[in-house]
């Protein structure tokens, strides 16, 4: 099997793991088309331009949606059928979000990791990762940033969507970064890790590892809203403790430091 076949990124919301998935095809021989739809920038970009739609059906209690779901659960029997005869895994699931996002603990449930697999992964500071998801989901036009956060800590930003489906894919943006990376048993099981913060300079270390070709990244898939992630813990500077409590392991694990102005 070739190397480029055994790489597995366990791939975490909003850590521009997107931008390492797109090379990764890249370096398989896939088209810039095909790049950019396996990688899940295709749809990102769909989502972002039509963010208050998709927020609407979402959220939505009105009885209209159900036709919505119903194209849901058609377009998950697509992606089921699909990934029965193809290794490329892809899409959305009925009750499990997108599997682009899945935790390694999810890959290894469906017999996609094996022994010689080379599971890698990418984080960045959990205090931008919540701020790319809040505008990112569209959160930004509802709740101020605060409010964001305090749903999440009560669980009422979940508990709000009644429709399975829908809630998975929320879920996926806001759990810990860690909890993507380890085993049942609380092991990281992670070969490489980047971090968005060095991100090139850890894709060179990569390529340099696994005698890949190199050339330097672009990210390409950064959330439209944001300047300066920083500027909303200068408005709301009790966001940071919040946002410490929430992703305590990630900031403990991936040595990350609270940001206080």
């Amino acid at each position: 099997m070739d190397l480029l076949d055994k790489i597995i990124l366990i791939h975490p919301t909003k850590c521009a793991g997107t931008t390492i998935s797109e090379r990764l095809f890249k370096l398989r021989g896939f088209s810039d088309n095909d790049c950019a739809f396996y990688s899940g920038y295709s749809f990102n970009r769909f989502f972002q331009n039509n963010i208050r739609f998709f927020y609407f059906i979402f959220h939505s209690k009105n009885l209209v949606v159900c036709f919505i779901y119903l194209l849901f659960y058609c377009v998950c029997f697509y992606f089921t059928l699909r990934n029965l005869f193809s290794k490329n895994k892809y899409g959305l699931t009925y009750a499990k979000g997108s599997i682009q996002h899945f935790t390694y603990k999810q890959w290894q449930k469906i017999n996609k990791i094996r022994e010689d697999s080379i599971c890698v992964s990418v984080v960045t500071h959990p205090q931008h990762r919540i701020v790319s998801s809040y505008y990112f989901l569209g959160y930004d036009k509802h709740y101020n940033f605060l409010e964001f956060l305090q749903k999440i800590q009560d669980g009422s930003l979940l508990s709000e969507i009644q429709f399975v489906g829908f809630r998975a894919i929320i879920e996926q943006h806001l759990i810990p970064m860690y909890d993507y990376l380890v085993d049942d048993d609380g092991a990281n099981k992670i070969d490489f890790i980047f971090k968005r913060e060095s991100l090139d300079n850890d894709w060179k270390e990569f390529c340099e590892k696994y005698r890949l070709e190199y050339n330097s990244l672009t990210n390409i898939n950064k959330t439209k809203s944001i300047t300066d992630w920083k500027d909303l813990y200068r408005i709301y500077p009790e966001a940071s403790q919040l946002v410490n409590e929430l992703y305590k392991k990630d900031f403990e694990y991936f040595e990350y430091t609270v940001l206080v102005d």
